[in-house]
């Protein structure tokens, strides 16, 4: 979903929710990802958990206003739109009334079947995510437990995940902070990882470069040999 909110505004075409019930939401050109889970429509009400959402309507076509003299020209994105549809793995229609047509609970169901692994962000009570562990998708069917804190992996700088540091997970967790509907994407934990990667990983400290010295050779008045100076850079 990260992927497709990117393009719609990218490529400056418009959507539409379909709410459970039949409500339909205003078309927008601009969607947002504001916490795993929900979809925000800007200028369109506000976020909605994807749960609540029936479908997404998409029109690929671009309308490009360029100035008061020229007329509105109109770009067809529809190729582009299916090969991110189709990059994204995410199933849709085409429709004769309605270009492309998202289903919500098929794309829901599908990716948590698929899934090798789910991920889980630890805010410690906060609001953001200081941590990030992951779990076999296999192994969670529905609330967290104390067996799922013994295979929990956490997430470290170098990309890598290590078993067995979960006690604050743990401990968050049974003080309310952390369970199952503390889910993130994969698409939002990779971007969330290369985020850390340049402003900071969390808990990590930061380590200034111990900067080598050079050796600068000069002549001293009054003698008739060089000194050897070591200076800092």
């Amino acid at each position: 979903m990260v992927l497709l909110a990117d393009s719609l505004t990218r490529l400056n075409i418009s959507a539409r929710l379909i709410l459970r019930g039949g409500v339909v939401r205003p078309w927008v050109n601009v969607f947002c990802l504001p916490v795993p889970g929900y979809i925000e429509p800007l200028g369109g009400g506000g976020p909605r958990a994807m749960a609540d959402i029936q479908s997404i309507e998409l029109n690929p076509v671009e309308a490009r206003y360029i100035g008061r003299l020229v007329p509105v020209k109109f770009f067809d994105h529809q190729a582009k739109l299916e090969s991110i549809l189709q990059l994204a793995k995410i199933d849709y229609a085409i429709c004769e009334r309605d270009p492309v047509k998202v289903e919500m609970e098929d794309n829901l169901a599908r990716g948590h079947n698929e899934k090798k692994y789910r991920y889980f962000g630890r805010h410690g009570g906060t609001a953001k995510v200081l941590a990030i562990y992951r779990l076999p998708a296999a192994q969670l069917d529905g609330m967290f437990d104390f067996k799922h804190f013994r295979i929990m992996e956490l997430l470290q700088y170098d990309g890598s995940w290590i078993s067995g540091d979960t006690d604050s997970a743990e401990a968050d967790w049974m003080h309310g902070w952390f369970d199952e509907t503390d889910e993130l994407s994969e698409e939002y934990v990779l971007a969330l990882s290369q985020k850390w990667r340049v402003s900071g990983w969390p808990g990590k400290r930061s380590i200034a470069p111990i900067l080598p010295r050079k050796t600068v050779a000069r002549r001293t008045v009054g003698f008739s040999r060089f000194q050897i100076f070591h200076l800092l850079a």
